[in-house]
């Protein structure tokens, strides 16, 4: 029971910390373009490489909010088949569920790293920013393999009927 409760501290704390990179990723998203429309109405100045920029931040954000997601049990989910599992078939559904999206995040983080590979061996840099693409790439990697991690666990979680979502909430 100790090991239950020391594994909900600590996703706790990391996914807190988490929550904090992703606030900051999303203010940034939104300083930037509020430099740029202000400096590109008014000041007829746009701000330097603001797509480049925005493109990086965006996709930041969104593969840092995968395993909070995740983890609160927040995503989208659609419950066509709700009415026919009930008791044991509905822990045992909850399961497969969560197993295959693990899966499937296994699959996506290994496809983002082999292309994060090919980014590094290739040099490939931003336009104007001249940033390197390659450890933006391996950090959404590293995010999806988080998320799958999240899965596994509540897929053992749910089967056992000892699932809670960690309701990450405030920063």
């Amino acid at each position: 029971m100790n090991a239950v409760i020391g594994l909900k501290i600590g996703l706790k704390v990391g996914l807190r910390a988490l929550s904090a990179v992703l606030a900051t990723v999303v203010f940034l998203l939104m300083m930037i373009t509020f430099v740029d429309v202000v400096g590109r109405n008014l000041l007829n100045v746009p701000l330097p490489a603001s797509f480049e920029i925005t493109r990086l931040t965006l996709g930041m954000m969104v593969f840092v909010a995968l395993p909070l997601v995740s983890a609160n049990d927040e995503h989208v989910t659609i419950g066509l088949f709700n009415g026919l599992f009930h008791g044991r078939a509905a822990k045992r559904k909850q399961f497969v569920i969560s197993l295959f999206v693990s899966f499937l995040c296994v699959i996506w983080a290994h496809e983002l790293w082999v292309q994060a590979g090919a980014l590094y061996q290739q040099n490939e840099r931003m336009m104007f920013l001249k940033v390197r693409l390659a450890p933006f790439v391996y950090a959404m990697s590293v995010l999806t393999m988080l998320t799958a991690i999240i899965h596994i666990v509540q897929a053992w979680l749910k089967l056992v009927g000892r699932f809670w979502a960690l309701e990450v909430t405030g920063v």
